[in-house]
């Protein structure tokens, strides 16, 4: 009521009251950590606009939702509550629903890799990273840490796209590593998403490599006189060059041309490697000519399952040295005839004159 002084005379002006408040929006949608502005309007009992009063704002669950500035309706989380507006003994509410902001999917969250030295250099898988929530799920990030924070080189990440959905590719690369169990974890990350950052977590078993032969020299010569007795003999190196144990080594001889005289023999001091692969080759039932063979080592356990020498045996004629690397002869030198001295036959020395009258 408003008390006017007009002339000589008292009037009295009656304010009208608040009758309705009408609030806008009428229904409020909107994401946690999203706001949106809300007014109200305040009308008399016939529907007239009424100005100047004060309106006062606020909300059922203020975890749910709550006035963040003048004005301003911010969502906290997902949920339902009521926006109220009081005036003069009025009040009117509006439903307020906060739905989930944008929110970090991965699937799968757990990656196992498992790859053997010398057979796999690398390793991939990918993950899928989507949007569990509602709104666009943009900005996305990824990070790769190995066990507390250190560096995980091995592993390397990328997203196929900045905004979900997305794929997550990963790629472990062996060359270098131990055999044993690597970890890392693969951090995805956006500035919207309400869950960020969410880890991928990777596991990679590194095993050993397969037991591999190596055999040193891969191919040998050998060179003798035909019908020598003597053996020539060489010998060849076998060794690991894989992982794990090389064991059950086995030997086995091919004659390749020439002859079916079994001229080369070969011998493992052991059956597990490092041992010592001896060879000899005879010439003593063969005539000059040059032989091939190949030595097969293999064992069951190892990838691949043989390795071979190849032999070659250059066998001269007598009177001929052959180089057994280079297939050269040559006329082998003439020794001096010993000096035996005078022959005696008969009882007479053949360097005296034979007596008068003797023929």
């Amino acid at each position: 009521m408003l008390l006017l002084v007009v002339g000589c005379e008292d009037v009295t002006v009656q304010s009208l009251p608040v009758a309705a408040i009408e609030i806008t929006p009428a229904s409020i949608t909107l994401l946690e950590g999203e706001d949106v502005e809300v007014s109200a309007v305040l009308r008399g009992p016939g529907g007239e606009v009424l100005g100047g009063r004060q309106v006062t704002w606020s909300t059922s669950d203020p975890d749910i939702a709550d006035l963040s500035g003048e004005g301003r309706l911010r969502g906290h989380a997902p949920g339902n509550t009521q926006l109220r507006a009081q005036s003069d003994g009025v009040t009117e509410t509006v439903p307020v629903a906060v739905l989930q902001g944008p929110t970090i999917g991965v699937e799968p969250s757990t990656v196992s890799l498992s790859g053997r030295l010398g057979a796999d250099s690398e390793l991939q898988a990918s993950v899928q990273v989507t949007n569990a929530g509602n709104g666009v799920l943009s900005g996305l990030a990824v990070e790769v840490a190995g066990p507390g924070g250190a560096s995980a080189n091995w592993l390397q990440a990328g997203l196929s796209s900045s905004t979900a959905p997305s794929e997550l590719g990963l790629r472990a690369t062996l060359v270098g590593l131990a055999p044993g169990t690597h970890q890392a974890t693969v951090q995805v990350a956006s500035p919207v998403a309400g869950n960020s950052p969410r880890s991928v977590q990777v596991t990679l078993q590194v095993q050993d490599a397969f037991p591999s032969i190596g055999l040193s020299p891969a191919s040998l010569a050998f060179g003798a006189i035909a019908g020598s007795f003597e053996p020539a003999s060489q010998a060849v190196q076998v060794t690991n060059v894989g992982g794990g144990t090389l064991d059950g080594l086995q030997v086995e001889v091919t004659l390749l041309s020439g002859t079916s005289v079994d001229w080369l023999s070969a011998a493992l001091d052991g059956s597990r490697a490092p041992t010592t692969l001896a060879l000899e080759a005879t010439a003593r039932m063969l005539p000059a000519g040059t032989y091939r063979a190949r030595v097969r080592v293999s064992s069951g356990v190892a990838t691949p399952a043989s390795s071979e020498v190849e032999v070659t045996f250059n066998v001269s004629a007598a009177g001929v040295i052959r180089d057994p690397h280079v297939g050269g002869s040559s006329q082998a030198p003439r020794l001096p005839e010993p000096d035996v001295g005078p022959s005696v036959h008969d009882g007479l020395r053949c360097d005296e004159d034979p007596p008068e009258g003797t023929e």
